[in-house]
């Protein structure tokens, strides 16, 4: 089972990301308000006799903790989807392929929640970081009317400055036929003023679609793309907070003890990591509803030689 889950890990292609003006910086922009207190950031360290075991520590994270998220969603209510991505920065050449595995599930209440998930090799280390957004409703109005305010300041305009705009060509053909340097300076100066004068409409129309067109670049569907760009702030109604949470409590220790069960199959005993998951695992399931988003992660430090310590 966790051969074929490696086997399709390996199979996804390469997305790139940071790929121009028009596209996200990376994966976590725009997903929606961060759960701050279900965020995990873990640095183990491994003994030397155990570093050669890392290569396989790291596939085994990534397969568990598919397999698992997988047979959640199978029988969850809610609508879910598990995808795996390889990440490539086009900014940085040099930078390594980041595999990310990616939980999105909307619930009934339809607020949309994304865990992300990643496990990199550190020299002898293995980071272990975890994070989850939730995104409010789509804001239609927000959307519709924006965008009825967009075209009606646009379409007058640039139907106004085209008919200027030729009108400046023509005089301005006229005085390169006539050799009429005065002509030609002062059309060229009222071309650029026409120009200028359309850039508002311009920004407005790159300010309401600019985030929409970089969803679409990383593979959203329209729909999403536009919700994550014009959303509704996360409703604070006990009914979906219990929603957000319910799932919260779930899919995070399950990921957490998918982590603990890997090093645990390749006969790793980090005490350290162990303890500390384990106790994470019950620090997130006494986060209360109004601690959702404050500061105070309930995450770790690095950890090695030293002890254990809890920031919360």
């Amino acid at each position: 089972m966790l051969k074929e889950s490696m086997q399709k890990i390996n199979q996804f292609a390469i997305q790139g990301i940071n790929r121009g003006f028009f596209d996200k910086e990376h994966p976590e922009v725009n997903l929606g308000e961060w759960m701050r207190r279900y965020t995990v950031s873990h640095l183990s360290n491994l003994k030397v006799e155990e570093t050669n075991k890392i290569e396989n520590i790291i596939q085994d994270l990534y397969t568990i903790t598919y397999d698992n998220l997988v047979n959640y969603i199978s029988n969850t209510d809610e609508k879910a989807i598990v995808k795996v991505i390889k990440y490539k920065d086009k900014e940085v050449p040099n930078d390594k392929e980041r595999l990310y595995i990616s939980i999105k599930i909307r619930t009934i209440r339809r607020t949309e929640i994304t865990t992300l998930c990643r496990f990199y090799k550190s020299n002898n280390q293995i980071y272990i970081g975890l994070d989850s957004y939730a995104l409010g409703k789509l804001n239609w109005f927000m959307f519709i009317g924006l965008n009825l305010l967009w075209l009606i300041i646009l379409i007058p305009t640039l139907f106004a400055l085209l008919g200027l705009i030729i009108a400046d060509l023509a005089t301005l053909f006229y005085g390169l036929q006539s050799f009429s340097i005065g002509l030609l300076f002062t059309t060229l100066f009222s071309f650029i003023f026409k120009i200028i004068l359309s850039l508002p409409g311009i920004f407005l129309g790159v300010w309401i679609w600019g985030d929409i067109i970089r969803g679409l670049n990383q593979k959203e569907s329209l729909e999403r793309a536009i919700r994550q760009r014009f959303h509704k702030t996360v409703s604070t109604n006990s009914f979906d907070l219990d929603d957000i949470l319910i799932y919260l409590k779930t899919v995070i220790p399950l990921v957490l003890n998918s982590n603990i069960k890997a090093f645990e199959k390749n006969g790793i005993n980090v005490k350290d990591t162990n303890d500390y998951l384990i106790k994470l695992v019950e620090e997130i399931q006494n986060v209360r509803p109004n601690n959702l988003t404050v500061n105070g992660n309930v995450n770790g430090t690095i950890f090695g030689d030293q002890k254990n310590q809890m920031y919360s």
